[in-house]
């Protein structure tokens, strides 16, 4: 039994070495970013510039979880994931944390919010099958089907017959036309979502959607 403690004493032991050894590594190469309380960073505070006074409670809701998928997106796309995002409901607003990387040189945050804060561009692309970045992600073709401005609103929807869900699309006039008309010319192929520049999903068309007559 003793034998068995101390066996276990010395495997405790390697496991903090090598732990302590690889963040000793890390901290050499500047790769850790520490805490804002530490280092300093961005705290701030972002509120809708919206009359929310015509939006309902559900309304500013969505928003508000999009805006925070939105900003979550960006700064993955820029290796910030130590990150803090928080909604403040009682307040309908954002509070974001980004602490100073190790090896920092642009410390102006208003910098960095303006990049966050720009406005984002949702695109429906065709894609090259040989446009692809080294992970085989596809990238923007610049073959444009619809832009955010046709969705009138997009809600997740069960979709019974796999047990599944979906994400429904409430598309314009020109929208629906230009949707109709993509989808059934690439049936079979991949359609990207694109937030910006970063692809958000890829799914195949598997048959063509029709445009809703108006009523």
């Amino acid at each position: 039994m003793q034998k068995y403690g101390i066996l276990k004493l010395v495997s405790v032991i390697l496991v903090i070495t090598v732990c302590a050894f690889l963040a000793y590594n890390e901290v050499k190469k500047n790769n850790i970013r520490t805490g804002i309380d530490i280092r300093g960073g961005i705290y701030a505070v972002l509120e809708p510039d919206i009359d929310k006074s015509s939006l309902t409670d559900d309304e500013i809701d969505k928003g508000l979880e999009s805006a925070k998928t939105i900003l979550g997106k960006r700064l993955d796309a820029k290796n910030i994931f130590d990150r803090s995002i928080n909604i403040d409901s009682v307040n309908d607003r954002i509070i974001i944390e980004i602490p100073w990387a190790a090896g920092e040189t642009n410390f102006n945050p208003q910098d960095q919010l303006n990049e966050l804060g720009k406005t984002a561009l949702l695109t429906f692309q065709e894609v090259d099958e040989d446009k692809v970045d080294e992970n085989g992600i596809y990238l923007p073709t610049g073959k444009i089907i619809i832009q955010g401005n046709q969705v009138k609103d997009a809600n997740a929807a069960p979709y019974q017959e796999q047990g599944s869900w979906v994400v429904a699309l409430e598309l314009d006039e020109s929208g629906s036309e230009a949707f109709a008309e993509a989808t059934g010319r690439l049936v079979g192929k991949p359609i990207a979502i694109f937030m910006d520049d970063q692809l958000i999903s890829a799914p195949i068309v598997n048959q063509k959607i029709e445009a809703e007559k108006p009523s």
